[in-house]
């Protein structure tokens, strides 16, 4: 049966609420067509704009997201930039302490020229080698917090560790690796003059790792600085720190003496690195 035949006619029966008067009125079949296919497009019309709306929301929301992102990577960028600062500082400051000790600045993979900065790539290198620790996913509070501090805290305990303190107030009688004797033994220190009773002190902090007398040195005494260098003071008179005694750069630890195989009082100074004896000079402050 065919609703909208030709000629066929619909009549709408209106019935308000209450005592008011009811009405129809009659639609033909070609005003009923009109009505469906308007409303079909009205219902058209409301699911494109729904699923529009949920795109253009879902888009926003993206938006954001790459907002905040953008955001936390300048900030990240930020803090990079500023410890590159960091480590250009200790540089220059590195550089001036090995000028004034008059060591040999020696070229390195990892070096940082003045004009090229760093990658982030050559960043994580540098703070490996100086062992502060990166995780692999560095989140704001390790840059924030971490870096900052651990950098300044390793700078200060290098300062600290490192022995170019001289130990003793006088002239250097003896130089390292001169040949002495008629063996031509390796004089593996520098000797340092000075009146008997003159205090002695620590070139750096450290641990003092023994204490006693040997037939060469005399009253000797040795103190452990880092992992990889340590100090040697012979020849004493006296000695004032145990072994395993934690001592502070520039605290007395012995006084000048003339003990062992010494024809006068001198401080017999060595510095060992690895393992191997290395010239004091090269560390020392002039």
């Amino acid at each position: 049966m065919n609703l909208f035949k030709k000629g066929r006619y619909f009549s709408v029966l209106v019935i308000p609420d209450g005592d008011d008067r009811t009405f129809s009125f009659r639609l033909s079949s070609a005003w009923c067509k009109v009505v469906c296919l308007v409303g079909a497009l009205c219902v058209i019309g409301v699911i494109l704009m729904t699923v529009n709306f949920w795109r253009m929301a879902r888009t926003a929301y993206k938006v954001e997201i790459l907002e905040r992102e953008n955001r936390h990577l300048r900030r990240e960028n930020s803090k990079v930039l500023q410890l590159q600062k960091t480590l250009y500082e200790m540089k220059e400051i590195d550089h001036r302490l090995r000028r004034m000790a008059g060591t040999r600045i020696e070229s390195d993979s990892l070096a940082i020229e003045e004009k090229t900065p760093l990658s982030s790539g050559q960043l994580l290198q540098l703070a490996q080698k100086m062992d502060v620790g990166i995780p692999h996913e560095m989140s704001e509070e390790w840059y924030s917090e971490k870096v900052p501090d651990r950098i300044f805290d390793i700078s200060e305990e290098w300062l600290r560790t490192t022995p170019n303190l001289w130990p003793v107030q006088g002239w250097v009688s003896a130089e390292f690796n001169v040949n002495v004797g008629p063996l031509g033994r390796r004089h593996t220190g520098i000797d340092i003059a000075a009146p008997s009773d003159t205090p002695v002190r620590a070139a750096a902090d450290g641990i003092v790792t023994f204490v006693n007398w040997t037939h060469d040195l005399g009253n000797l005494v040795m103190i452990q600085h880092d992992a990889f260098v340590s100090t040697r003071y012979g020849h004493n008179s006296r000695v004032l720190v145990r072994q395993g005694e934690r001592v502070r750069k520039g605290q007395t630890i012995a006084f000048v003496g003339n003990s062992g195989r010494s024809s006068a009082p001198h401080l017999h100074f060595e510095i060992w690195k690895e393992g191997s004896p290395v010239n004091p000079r090269e560390y020392l402050l002039r």
